[in-house]
């Protein structure tokens, strides 16, 4: 699935219409966060803590399986020729290909709601009603959640302001910084890390999202359509790199690192880039590479867990930079009819 492209003018009834689309499909997104697991008993979840009770939503597997499945597509397009081939041949060939992928999430997210279900059933007195009545409606409900989410994204994609799926992850990963600004204040009035590391890992954040915001605009200028080669290397080199953990355990944290930013570079240099843009598609892997190992390297140095992991603040930035330039045309296009 593509990750967005550069924006052109819209009338201005088409943008503010796309983006009322947008704002409504992601606040339908947030409203499932709040419905609970059926077969719950309230009182005892309210007893238990903070990361069990964040299972208790019919939400709870949210982009996760559709993510896990598009990347493991992504990563077999960049790998088979034949296959990107196929792809990119008509838009109907790259339709199937995405549906191919819905389907494996779906496949992922029975697995995973199995799971879930089962480590629910072991809190003492949580589940009040039987055991296969409760797996059941678990499975089923955390599969339709799943399963929702694709018709928003769906939705956004066709009249909103850019590709569904990754305007769902950038906000869900927007609103997760709530939690950890909430995290970091606890932590801190805790005295468990200091106000100057907290004010460091924003530091950190605010620079890779400068770095990025300037990556993504020399490629722009490049003429290079879409972020694909900028969202997706940190995060297959992330599934490389778990795959690698779990063949070799006991890696070294330099080692394992070294290994992410590599792995992104020779990723960010498999996805085609416009004639004559070339020393742009290779200063763009060089500088993902460098980004992803230096940014887990300064995380795991600060420690705390107050931001996401690099793949996903990467990946985040650059689709919110493609939504920004969207808003920015759509703007423009309304001042000058104005």
């Amino acid at each position: 699935m593509t990750a967005g492209s550069t924006p052109s003018a819209l009338p201005v009834w088409s943008s503010t219409q796309a983006l009322l689309v947008t704002l409504a499909a992601i606040v339908a997104l947030k409203a499932f966060e709040h419905v609970p697991i059926a077969g719950i008993d309230p009182e005892v979840a309210a007893a238990i803590d903070g990361a069990t009770r964040q299972r208790l939503s019919v939400m709870v597997l949210g982009l996760t399986p559709w993510l896990s499945a598009l990347a493991l597509f992504e990563l077999a397009y960049l790998l088979v020729p034949p296959l990107r081939r196929w792809r990119d041949s008509s838009p109907d060939a790259a339709s199937a290909f995405d549906r191919g992928a819905m389907l494996l999430a779906l496949v992922f997210a029975v697995f995973q709601a199995l799971g879930i279900a089962g480590a629910l059933g072991d809190v003492p007195g949580l589940v009040i009603v039987p055991p296969v009545q409760f797996t059941f409606g678990t499975v089923a409900s955390l599969v339709g959640a799943t399963a929702f989410a694709m018709m928003l994204a769906a939705v956004i994609s066709r009249h909103g302001i850019a590709n569904g799926f990754w305007v769902l992850f950038a906000a869900t990963s927007v609103a997760s910084l709530r939690t950890a600004y909430d995290q970091g204040r606890v932590l801190i009035r805790q005295g468990a890390i200091s106000p100057e590391l907290a004010m460091a890992s924003l530091a950190l954040a605010l620079t890779v999202a400068a770095i990025l915001v300037a990556i993504m605009r020399t490629r722009e200028s490049a003429g290079f359509a879409r972020a694909d080669g900028v969202v997706w290397p940190p995060l297959l080199a992330s599934l490389v790199g778990g795959f690698a953990a779990f063949v070799v355990p006991g890696v070294a944290l330099p080692v394992a690192l070294l290994i992410a930013g590599a792995a992104t570079a020779l990723l960010a240099l498999l996805y085609p880039c416009p004639t004559g843009a070339g020393r742009v598609r290779l200063v763009t892997a060089l500088a993902l590479g460098a980004l992803v190992a230096a940014t887990e390297m300064a995380g795991a140095a600060l420690g705390g867990g107050l931001l996401p992991r690099a793949p996903v603040l990467i990946a985040s930035v650059a689709v919110l930079y493609v939504v920004v330039r969207t808003l920015r045309v759509a703007g423009r296009t309304w001042a000058e009819r104005a």
